[in-house]
């Protein structure tokens, strides 16, 4: 009996083993040929994503695309192919129903083909205005400053916060339904921050142990803090929205950094001059010469979106971008392009921190 009970374990045991190295995630890299191309597949495990390079004599597209693991390999079934004055566009079907986005060459340079108008985005009209400002899509709850607080757009309801009217709001970070704006009605020195939720509709306040000076700047966020570096005092904070708490980070050996990986950093730097936390996304957004692009990650070619980008960068959730441009706050992605979202004359002029875009 004991021998048979032995048995058995040993097979449950070896058949658990087999299954574990048999459904294991591989790196593997091949190629093949589709439709007349060159086509290179490759999934790397620490990235978690499929990059797939299409070769013709006219040139080379390289795609990023992430995706559940499978066993199933040479797993591109067609290229799909655009060809308008001098432009060659190519998208690639892959499983059995997934497409990565059209990339377009000219000379040596890639675009996207909506920028060529070789895919069609959605037409757009005004279908509400409030405080002026033209409202052209409800996909998201729009929240702007207004000198004392926020106005929601959408439901024209004001959260007042404020006693002194401030026109820029130059100390606020956003983080998922979270918006931290420090106390203006301060001078110089604050020693609270506002936080408002936006599934909640609620302001509530963090009240920091020491003064913190408006000459402040907020490095970024990692695994849910917000990182605030106060240039005067030379401290970094780590306020959790979640908790309602704030930690202090830094000391004479450094402060916190992030660069795609935890690291430290003189206090001193981050003092004088202006560091950020450097995360890489699937999808990376650049904005460089009012020409704004886009890139995957680990791969250098940049595929033009847009020129002459007189605006700047608002936000990137995911693989979206919301940007504005002129006085138009647009939305991006690669399988819809360019979808116009908001618009206000005073955006041609003012809009850092001044609109707030929640899912």
């Amino acid at each position: 009996m004991k021998r048979l009970i032995g048995f058995s374990l040993f097979i449950i045991i070896t058949f658990g083993v087999f299954l574990y190295v048999a459904n294991r995630k591989r790196n593997y890299e091949l190629t093949y040929e589709v439709d007349g191309y060159q086509i290179s597949e490759r999934y790397s495990v620490d990235d978690n994503n499929y990059f797939f390079k299409a070769v013709s004599p006219d040139g080379e597209y390289n795609f990023v695309m992430a995706h559940d693991y499978s066993k199933k390999r040479k797993i591109v079934n067609k290229v799909n192919v655009i060809n308008n004055e001098g432009a060659k566009c190519v998208n690639l079907n892959f499983f059995k129903d997934s497409l990565t986005p059209y990339i377009c060459l000219i000379d040596g340079e890639y675009y996207d083909a909506y920028k060529l108008g070789l895919q069609e985005e959605a037409g757009y009209s005004e279908i509400a205005n409030t405080s002026q400002i033209g409202i052209y899509n409800k996909d998201y709850q729009y929240y702007i400053w207004n000198g004392y607080g926020l106005t929601d757009l959408l439901k024209n309801k004001e959260y007042k916060f404020l006693k002194n009217e401030v026109y820029d709001n130059t100390l606020a970070y956003q983080l998922d339904n979270y918006l931290l704006i420090a106390d203006y009605d301060d001078t110089r020195e604050f020693s609270k921050i506002y936080l408002f939720d936006s599934k909640a509709n609620k302001i509530s306040e963090i009240n920091f142990d020491n003064r913190i000076s408006f000459n402040s700047y907020f490095m970024g966020d990692y695994k849910g803090l917000v990182y605030l570096i106060d240039r005067k005092n030379k401290i970094q904070y780590a306020i959790n929205p979640e908790k309602k708490s704030i930690a202090i980070t830094s000391d004479e050996n450094g402060a916190f950094y992030y660069d795609d990986k935890e690291d430290e950093i003189g206090v001193n730097k981050l003092v004088y001059n202006d560091i950020y936390f450097k995360k890489t996304h699937l999808v990376n957004y650049e904005l460089d010469n009012n020409n704004l692009y886009y890139h995957f990650i680990n791969i250098n070619d940049k595929i033009l979106i847009s020129d002459e980008v007189t605006g700047g960068l608002i936000r990137q959730n995911n693989d979206t971008l919301f940007y504005i441009d002129e006085d138009t706050l647009y939305k991006y992605d690669l399988y819809k392009g360019r979808v116009v979202l908001l618009k206000y004359f005073e955006w041609n002029f003012s809009f850092k921190n001044k609109i707030f875009i929640f899912d």
